[in-house]
């Protein structure tokens, strides 16, 4: 997922540069509670510490999907 999202973030990425790594907010929806460690753990590889990242467990309306992520990216120029 994450993966592709960073996939996502490039290919918006027409004037200026985006990755996960400039994210400004994130949320993320996952199935289990029993998950949130994990994912706060794994996450936190990913974003800046200062995000803002909620994690909510919640009823994903695809069956075959555990995790959905929504992110709020900065460009590079944001970030400076």
């Amino acid at each position: 997922t994450l993966l592709n999202l960073e996939e996502v973030a490039k290919s918006a990425s027409v004037k200026s540069h985006y990755q996960l790594a400039n994210a400004k907010h994130v949320r993320i929806y996952h199935r289990s509670p029993e998950d949130t460690e994990y994912l706060t753990k794994v996450c936190s590889e990913w974003f800046p510490s200062d995000i803002d990242m909620e994690l909510r467990p919640a009823l994903i309306c695809r069956p075959e999907l555990l995790v959905e992520i929504e992110a709020v990216l900065r460009s590079d120029h944001e970030r400076s």
